[in-house]
Protein backbone atom coordinates (compact mmCIF):
# COMPACT_ATOMS: atom_id res chain seq x y z
CA UNK A 1 0.00 0.00 0.00
CA UNK A 2 3.09 2.45 0.54
CA UNK A 3 4.23 2.02 -2.55
CA UNK A 4 0.93 2.67 -4.57
CA UNK A 5 0.53 6.19 -2.36
CA UNK A 6 3.89 7.08 -3.29
CA UNK A 7 2.77 6.76 -6.86
CA UNK A 8 0.02 8.64 -6.37
CA UNK A 9 1.92 11.03 -4.68
CA UNK A 10 4.39 11.57 -7.14
CA UNK A 11 2.27 11.39 -10.40
CA UNK A 12 3.30 14.55 -11.94
CA UNK A 13 7.20 14.56 -10.69
CA UNK A 14 9.20 13.00 -13.47
CA UNK A 15 12.53 13.04 -11.26
CA UNK A 16 14.17 10.38 -8.70
CA UNK A 17 13.83 7.03 -8.74
CA UNK A 18 10.82 4.11 -8.53
CA UNK A 19 12.02 0.56 -7.38
CA UNK A 20 10.71 -2.77 -8.29
CA UNK A 21 8.24 -2.97 -5.84
CA UNK A 22 6.70 0.18 -6.42
CA UNK A 23 6.31 -1.15 -10.61
CA UNK A 24 4.96 -4.48 -9.79
CA UNK A 25 2.81 -3.10 -7.09
CA UNK A 26 1.26 -0.01 -9.45
CA UNK A 27 1.01 -2.85 -12.41
CA UNK A 28 -1.03 -4.94 -10.13
CA UNK A 29 -3.26 -2.33 -8.81
CA UNK A 30 -3.88 -0.59 -11.85
CA UNK A 31 -4.95 -4.19 -13.62
CA UNK A 32 -7.75 -4.53 -11.15
CA UNK A 33 -8.56 -1.18 -11.36
CA UNK A 34 -9.06 -1.19 -15.04
CA UNK A 35 -10.99 -4.45 -14.67
CA UNK A 36 -13.34 -2.93 -12.07
CA UNK A 37 -13.87 -0.06 -14.30
CA UNK A 38 -14.61 -2.22 -17.26
CA UNK A 39 -17.15 -4.22 -14.90
CA UNK A 40 -18.74 -1.19 -13.97
CA UNK A 41 -18.98 0.28 -17.80
CA UNK A 42 -20.22 -2.87 -18.54
CA UNK A 43 -22.75 -3.26 -16.19
CA UNK A 44 -24.07 0.80 -16.69
CA UNK A 45 -23.56 0.65 -20.61
CA UNK A 46 -25.86 -2.49 -20.70
CA UNK A 47 -28.44 -1.53 -18.16
CA UNK A 48 -31.41 0.24 -19.80
CA UNK A 49 -34.87 1.51 -19.18
CA UNK A 50 -38.03 0.22 -20.62
CA UNK A 51 -37.96 2.55 -23.51
CA UNK A 52 -33.81 0.91 -24.82
CA UNK A 53 -32.36 4.01 -24.04
CA UNK A 54 -28.94 3.90 -22.02
CA UNK A 55 -29.73 5.03 -18.23
CA UNK A 56 -27.07 7.54 -18.60
CA UNK A 57 -26.08 9.87 -20.94
CA UNK A 58 -23.04 8.33 -23.23
CA UNK A 59 -21.14 11.15 -23.78
CA UNK A 60 -20.64 11.38 -19.68
CA UNK A 61 -19.71 8.53 -19.58
CA UNK A 62 -17.32 8.64 -22.34
CA UNK A 63 -15.60 11.98 -21.30
CA UNK A 64 -15.59 10.71 -17.17
CA UNK A 65 -13.44 7.57 -19.10
CA UNK A 66 -11.01 9.73 -21.17
CA UNK A 67 -10.27 11.78 -17.82
CA UNK A 68 -9.50 8.39 -15.96
CA UNK A 69 -7.39 7.37 -18.63
CA UNK A 70 -5.34 10.72 -19.20
CA UNK A 71 -4.74 10.54 -15.19
CA UNK A 72 -3.66 6.44 -15.64
CA UNK A 73 -1.66 7.52 -18.54
CA UNK A 74 0.31 10.30 -16.93
CA UNK A 75 0.84 7.96 -13.49
CA UNK A 76 2.08 5.36 -16.15
CA UNK A 77 4.67 7.54 -17.83
CA UNK A 78 5.42 9.12 -14.38
CA UNK A 79 6.41 5.87 -13.26
CA UNK A 80 8.37 4.06 -16.25
CA UNK A 81 10.43 7.36 -16.60
CA UNK A 82 11.61 6.73 -12.22
CA UNK A 83 11.58 3.49 -13.18
CA UNK A 84 14.45 3.89 -16.33
CA UNK A 85 15.84 6.10 -13.71
CA UNK A 86 16.38 3.25 -11.31
CA UNK A 87 18.56 1.09 -13.46
CA UNK A 88 20.95 4.55 -14.71
CA UNK A 89 19.00 4.76 -18.12
CA UNK A 90 17.42 7.98 -19.94
CA UNK A 91 13.43 8.92 -19.39
CA UNK A 92 13.77 8.73 -23.07
CA UNK A 93 13.92 5.26 -22.81
CA UNK A 94 10.05 5.28 -20.68
CA UNK A 95 8.87 7.49 -23.38
CA UNK A 96 9.43 4.29 -25.93
CA UNK A 97 8.11 1.88 -24.15
CA UNK A 98 5.34 4.08 -23.94
CA UNK A 99 5.11 4.57 -27.85
CA UNK A 100 5.54 0.86 -28.13
CA UNK A 101 2.64 0.56 -25.89
CA UNK A 102 0.36 2.71 -27.90
CA UNK A 103 0.93 1.49 -31.46
CA UNK A 104 0.39 -2.21 -29.77
CA UNK A 105 -3.19 -0.82 -28.72
CA UNK A 106 -3.24 0.62 -32.33
CA UNK A 107 -3.23 -2.00 -33.59
CA UNK A 108 -5.20 -4.27 -32.20
CA UNK A 109 -8.48 -2.39 -32.25
CA UNK A 110 -10.77 -3.01 -34.09
CA UNK A 111 -12.00 -0.43 -37.27
CA UNK A 112 -15.85 0.56 -37.26
CA UNK A 113 -17.96 -2.04 -38.36
CA UNK A 114 -19.96 -0.12 -40.91
CA UNK A 115 -18.97 2.48 -43.71
CA UNK A 116 -17.68 5.73 -41.96
CA UNK A 117 -16.60 9.34 -43.30
CA UNK A 118 -13.72 7.29 -44.94
CA UNK A 119 -15.28 4.31 -46.72
CA UNK A 120 -16.64 1.46 -46.63
CA UNK A 121 -15.19 -1.11 -44.74
CA UNK A 122 -12.17 -3.10 -45.33
CA UNK A 123 -12.74 -7.13 -45.99
CA UNK A 124 -10.55 -9.32 -43.55
CA UNK A 125 -9.96 -11.61 -46.61
CA UNK A 126 -9.03 -9.07 -48.98
CA UNK A 127 -7.06 -6.09 -47.54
Amino acid sequence: MRHLCHTLRNINSFAGRAGRAEFWYWTLFSLAFAFAIDLALTYVLLRTDLAGELALDRHAIDSLYSVVLIIYAIANLSLWVRRSHDFGQSGCLAVLYFLLLFLIIFGCVRGDPGENRFGPPVDPGNP
